[in-house]
């Protein structure tokens, strides 16, 4: 299996941005900086990133607003467990 590390490697979105975020921004991960050697420019990286948080976002508004539909819909409450006792 491809591990995108040698030429011509082909990596989607999603592993070039856990790539950047893994190899460079945190961990420095060595064979994650070999597989970004692979992208011509720091424009494709950036894009990458920024898809991947925009799908992040995406995800968190939408569970958001599931919460507050369940809260409204008495589905769930959000008190805490000891002052729901008393």
């Amino acid at each position: 299996m491809d591990n995108g590390i040698g030429r011509p490697g082909l990596l989607g979105d999603d592993q070039i941005a856990m790539d950047y975020i893994y190899g460079m921004a945190l961990h420095e991960d060595e064979e994650r900086i070999a597989r970004l050697r692979n992208v011509p420019n720091l424009d494709i990286i950036r894009r990458a990133v920024l898809l991947q948080m925009d799908q992040l976002l995406r995800v968190v508004a939408d569970v958001r607003a599931q919460v507050l539909h369940d809260v409204q819909m008495g589905y769930v409450s959000l008190a805490s467990p000891e002052t729901s006792e008393s």
